[in-house]
């Protein structure tokens, strides 16, 4: 590949790019936000902690129900079958992804579930 001049345009042009690199790369680390991972391997009730907040999922049949006595959570999920206050209904199959929102901070945790 022959050598050539660097214009002004093609300068300004790497110099954009690479901000904008620069910016994705910042956001995404600020923004990440971590999976918290449950594992309920062979057991039909387990308990877990998100923001020192207990809750207690049961498995029956192809159902997961999520219960807490905290009331300032809501639980964001696409199969969600069922909400009280304080306990939720998901159909279920071995992993489900689900999102936990803290009403009161108003901050929302990714849970992964897993029981086999």
């Amino acid at each position: 590949m022959a050598a050539q001049k660097l214009t002004k345009g093609r300068f300004v042009q790497i110099i954009i790019m690479l901000t904008l690199l620069i910016v994705a790369f910042f956001w995404r680390t600020i923004t990440y936000q971590d999976v918290i991972k449950v594992d309920c391997e062979g057991k039909n009730t387990c308990s877990f902690k998100v923001n020192e907040t207990e809750f207690t999922a049961k498995f029956e049949a192809e159902m997961l129900s999520i219960s807490t006595q905290n009331s300032g959570w809501t639980i964001h999920e696409a199969n969600l079958t069922q909400e009280k206050p304080m306990t939720w209904q998901i159909a279920f199959k071995h992993k489900q992804q689900i999102s936990l929102t803290n009403n009161a901070q108003e901050e929302t945790y990714r849970l992964e579930i897993t029981n086999k």
